[in-house]
């Protein structure tokens, strides 16, 4: 597997395809592991790929969330996407499966430390867990069969074949349930007293259980995992739209830290008008998905006037230049409810569901929809709540591409977009190609490329 590793070199050193690891030094004491744990964080939000941005864009593109206004992403939101396209590469895979890899080498360094104490390599060793268990989720929901990757070595990992996504899924609620129980319940846990919420904590790895749990159909153990998170009222709330995305937003699970000089997020430089031009816009049907009354769409879409044209964009996030405003948004509560109230739904529990559903729509200026349930079936609910979550997690995490594909509807979807060449075979992205020809082993290619 070709594996690109920058911002965390001081964590492992690759010599050849031999097991070359400096873990003996690394994880020699608590600060040097916590700072090498950190160092994949800052890996993470130094540039727009994978979870940093990457995924919001190109699933975005790919679905029915945003149409490009040059040439560079053309290929995801035609549905005409080559193997040998560099963004895959370069946004999606190579960053997931370095982030992998570092996790992989921080749990062999962990497990062999002599010089950690008992509570800080817990801590780590759930992060790494976490950070290990959110790149597969990914990597199996846009490319289908991938290889899963649970060891450091180089040379066993460069000849590994691709693995069904069911026991991909099953590793990951594994690692899921360990890094839960390994880590701290704290939200400030091993921040250093920064503001945010920048680590992976307990609660973090209970949201992204709750989603998988969810995805799997597992209804009752996603409402636990779910309400494990929204009955913390002493650490997590719903503020007004207008405060979501803030650094000390109380919605935060968890954040990624902005730490790039001059720069804001990535979502912000990624979506707002730069010198009055804008990459993107939202596509016109997207602006459907929202009430006239709906508080969203006034706080967090933008517009932009080019002649006679007016273009829409996602603002969410408002500080292109300042580090101190706003983290890229992880986890938050919001979704937490969402998938609870969609488990509910699913085990014909409508007066929950209509609750958690509600708490969503009152936020956004909207009336409760339990007040004109009479005749609501469990059908008439999953569909409100499929409205919700486009509503609510638009240009957040692939949300909506993922819920296009696990409600089988991107075909009938996204087919009636205009300039869309779709297929049912395009819910997968292609293999790498490069990654075919250093391992043959991820052979075959995935249909329809």
């Amino acid at each position: 597997m070709v594996l690109l590793l920058t911002a965390c070199e001081s964590l492992i050193e690759i010599d050849g395809p031999d097991d070359a690891f400096t873990s003996q030094t690394v994880f020699e004491d608590d600060a040097t592991a916590t700072s090498a744990i950190r160092g994949v964080y800052s890996e993470m939000a130094a540039m727009p790929y994978f979870s940093n941005g990457g995924i919001v864009l190109l699933t975005g593109l790919s679905g029915d969330e945003l149409i490009p206004l040059n040439e560079e992403y053309t290929g995801f939101y035609r549905a005409d996407l080559k193997p040998d396209e560099p963004l895959l590469m370069n946004y999606l895979w190579r960053p997931a499966y370095s982030m992998i890899y570092n996790a992989n080498a921080a749990l062999k360094g962990l497990n062999n430390s002599r010089g950690t104490t008992k509570a800080v390599r817990r801590q780590l060793m759930g992060e790494a867990l976490f950070i290990r268990a959110f790149s597969h989720f990914y990597l199996t929901n846009l490319f289908g069969p991938i290889p899963l990757l649970t060891e450091e070595s180089f040379e066993r990992n460069a000849s590994v074949p691709r693995t069904n996504p069911s026991i991909v899924y099953d590793t990951i609620e594994a690692d899921l349930i360990r890094a839960r129980d390994l880590l701290s319940e704290d939200k400030f846990a091993f921040t250093g007293g920064e503001p945010g919420r920048i680590r992976p904590t307990s609660w973090a790895a209970s949201a992204l259980l709750a989603r998988v749990l969810l995805y799997r159909g597992k209804w009752e153990r996603a409402e636990a995992e779910a309400s494990r998170v929204i009955a913390r009222e002493d650490l997590f709330s719903l503020p007004s739209i207008h405060e979501v995305f803030g650094v000390s937003s109380p919605e935060a699970i968890w954040q990624l830290q902005a730490n790039t000089p001059g720069m804001g997020s990535w979502d912000a430089m990624l979506f707002l008008p730069v010198d009055g031009a804008l990459s993107m816009a939202l596509q016109p049907a997207m602006l459907e998905a929202f009430h006239p009354d709906d508080q969203r769409r006034i706080a967090w879409i933008g517009s932009l006037n080019v002649g006679e044209d007016v273009f829409h964009y996602p603002a969410k996030y408002k500080s292109q230049y300042s580090q101190t405003d706003e983290y890229h948004m992880e986890f938050r509560l919001a979704e937490l409810y969402l998938i609870r109230a969609e488990a509910r739904a699913r085990r014909d529990d409508l007066p929950g569901a209509f609750a958690d559903l509600d708490m969503i729509r009152v936020r956004a200026g909207l009336p409760p929809l339990a007040d004109s349930s009479d005749g609501y079936t469990v059908e008439h609910i999953i569909a409100a709540i499929q409205e919700e979550r486009r509503a609510e997690l638009f240009a957040e995490g692939g949300h909506r591409w993922m819920d296009l594909k696990r409600h089988d509807k991107a075909g009938e979807t996204l087919g009636l977009l205009p300039g869309k060449d779709w297929q049912n075979t395009d819910v997968l992205y292609p293999i790498p190609q490069s990654e075919i020809e250093a391992n043959p082993n991820l052979a075959p290619q995935n249909d329809g490329y």
